[in-house]
């Protein structure tokens, strides 16, 4: 009983940082093994982050990733 005590703890701590420039190191390292870079793009009321591969083949398929919205609940801004 102690040990998945222990064991569930563990892993609550393990999800605690949620703060966003710990989600944007982890976006960025992510990219980094990929091989994809970093776009930002400065719009009138803030900066998006977009990560392209450095090599982009052609294709009929196109896929997109939005990320982002899990933290709304943080502030209104």
């Amino acid at each position: 009983m102690k040990h998945s005590i222990v064991l569930v703890l563990l892993l609550l701590a393990a999800c605690a940082d949620i703060s966003p420039q710990s989600r944007l190191l982890h976006a960025d390292q992510l990219a980094e093994k990929a091989d994809w870079h970093k776009l930002r793009i400065a719009t009138d009321q803030f900066i998006l982050s977009a990560y392209v591969p450095n090599s982009i083949a052609k294709t009929d398929t196109l896929t997109v990733y939005i990320e982002g919205d899990g933290l709304a609940w943080l502030n209104r801004s």
